[in-house]
């Protein structure tokens, strides 16, 4: 799932006042959120919401504060505490759909018949976005308006913008090779973030046609990167099955090893894949841009 067409190819044009274009795009970001309290698909909708939130994170990145180069602290701290009261929903809807998807490709009758046990046990028949969470979180966000469109005015500039193009890079970089040290997962999931920041931030920036080829490559491997997650959260699941529900923990043990060796492998795909873009594209790319908003 992601944003509407319209919302990822926006850009900004280095030849107009980037401050009033940001200030259009979190306008946009805003409406697109309000919309999800019309929405009839809940599951969806808390996703797109989740994915405003992170888009406007990547934005306040994009445009730090004067001076100091950091993302107002106050706006950002606001946006990462209403992404993560829909957390939980959101892990709970995955853990149900990777681990189906796994035993449906690569498990065996004693995994499926296990996934079949363990969710019927663990999540009851179904489980469904709270509403009442998401709408309240909308409200709070559109409260947050104001302030956007100040912070926005106040720090967009092109010197900002090229500055914290190359941050997000330098971030990126260093959690992946601290991936690639420790094969933590924490370490995935911290370069899974400052990649998609920076995969964002290069389509608002670099002109999305010019970029498109290295773009669909980073949603790629960006997908990957949310997979590998996804996995995680269901082996955590699966540990507190075993360690808080014995009596409804027959075949998790086998259900556990699938997603190691799952994990295990895409693991090593993705630093294989993941190398020659944060060594050698993107830093070429990431110059490119920044020149292009060099006055």
């Amino acid at each position: 799932m992601r944003l509407p067409v319209a919302l990822r190819k926006r850009s900004f044009l280095p030849d107009r006042p980037v401050g009033l274009q940001a200030v259009t795009l979190a306008e946009q970001l805003l409406a697109h959120s309000q919309d999800q309290t019309k929405s009839r698909n809940p599951a969806e909708s808390v996703h797109q919401v989740r994915l405003v939130l992170k888009a406007l994170r990547a934005l306040i990145r994009l445009f730090p504060n004067p001076g100091s180069g950091t993302p107002p602290g106050g706006l950002d701290d606001r946006l990462k505490l209403l992404g993560r009261q829909l957390s939980p929903v959101r892990d709970r809807e995955v853990a149900q759909a990777t681990l189906r998807e796994l035993v449906r490709k690569h498990g065996g009758r004693t995994e499926r018949n296990a996934a079949h046990a363990w969710l019927r046990s663990w999540v009851g028949p179904s489980v469904e976005p709270d509403a009442t969470t998401r709408d309240a979180t909308i409200a709070a966000l559109s409260g947050l308006g104001p302030g956007l469109r100040r912070h926005l005015r106040r720090a967009a500039s092109p010197s900002g913008l090229s500055g914290a193009l190359n941050h997000s890079l330098c971030k990126a970089r260093r959690h992946h090779q601290h991936a690639e040290r420790s094969g933590k997962p924490e370490s995935f999931h911290a370069w899974r973030r400052w990649q998609k920041r920076l995969e964002a931030q290069l389509r608002w920036s670099g002109g999305s046609e010019r970029l498109k080829p290295l773009v669909g490559k980073l949603h790629a491997l960006q997908e990957d990167l949310g997979r590998l997650h996804d996995l995680d959260v269901l082996a955590h699941l699966l540990h507190q099955a075993v360690s808080d529900q014995p009596p409804t923990a027959t075949g998790v043990p086998e259900l556990s090893a699938l997603v190691t060796q799952r994990f295990q492998r895409l693991q090593r795909r993705i630093l294989l894949e993941g190398r020659p873009l944060l060594r050698r594209r993107l830093p070429t790319a990431v110059r490119r841009v920044r020149r292009a908003w060099t006055p």
